[in-house]
């Protein structure tokens, strides 16, 4: 969990570094909602044209050129939905210079992008 938010406070404050520069008053709007996962994203931030856009944060770890990571059901939907959603991997958590990754629109299921393994499955019965 501390992974988690590290990486979140990472890519929050690039976000808001990268707005502010230009558009201060978008940068003002960018906000952490990771306290809310029905929405299936970590960041509400924004496009320069003022164009929202949902962020999805996961803190990786890089095996020889491999990234992986786990995404829930729910995440795995709004990345379906959102006409803007981004999934940003952060690598090099603890260095003085984290990595991000920057992924646009994912299509989870294109198999030439991305390999999807079911690692988990809920069974119900009477």
């Amino acid at each position: 969990m501390e992974i988690g938010v590290l990486a979140e406070k990472i890519v929050l404050k690039s976000e808001i570094d990268f707005l502010s520069r230009d558009f201060p008053e978008l940068a003002d709007k960018v906000r952490l909602v990771s306290n809310n996962p029905k929405l299936g994203f970590d960041i509400l931030s924004f496009e320069t044209d003022g164009k929202q856009k949902q962020i999805e944060v996961k803190a990786i770890s890089v095996n020889r050129n491999t990234k992986s990571f786990i995404i829930t059901r729910n995440e795995f939907s709004k990345s379906k939905t959102y006409s803007n959603y981004y999934v940003y991997c952060v690598t090099e958590l603890n260095s003085d210079k984290p990595k991000i990754i920057r992924i646009k629109n994912p299509d989870f299921e294109n198999n030439n992008d991305f390999l999807i393994e079911p690692l988990t499955y809920k069974i119900t019965f009477e």
